[in-house]
C-alpha cells in the first residue's frame, strides 16, 4: 500500500534544545501541533485559525478556496455529553 502523512501547524513559542547532533522542540505549542497532527486526516494539513489568517493574507483566493474548515474540540473536551 501507499504511505500517507498528516501535518499539524500552530504558531507559538517553543524551547529548542540541541544535544548529540539532534534538535528537539518542547513546549505547549509543540504539544498543540502534535494534537492537530493526530486529528488531521491522511494526506492533509490541520492549522489553527490564527495561523490560517496569517497565511491567508499571503496566498491568493484561488488557494484559500482549497481550505476546509474543521472544528477541533481538544483532547480534554467531551463531545458526547
Amino acid at each position: 500500500g501507499m504511505l500517507g502523512g498528516s501535518v499539524g501547524i500552530h504558531a507559538g513559542e517553543a524551547v529548542w534544545l540541541s544535544y548529540d547532533n539532534r534538535v528537539n522542540a518542547i513546549g505547549d505549542s509543540v504539544v498543540f501541533s502534535s494534537r492537530l497532527c493526530a486529528e488531521a486526516g491522511v494526506n492533509s494539513i490541520f492549522v489553527t485559525n490564527a495561523f490560517y489568517h496569517a497565511l491567508a493574507g499571503r496566498i491568493g483566493p484561488e488557494n484559500r478556496s482549497k481550505f476546509e474548515r474543521k472544528s477541533y474540540y481538544g483532547k480534554e473536551s467531551n463531545r458526547d455529553s
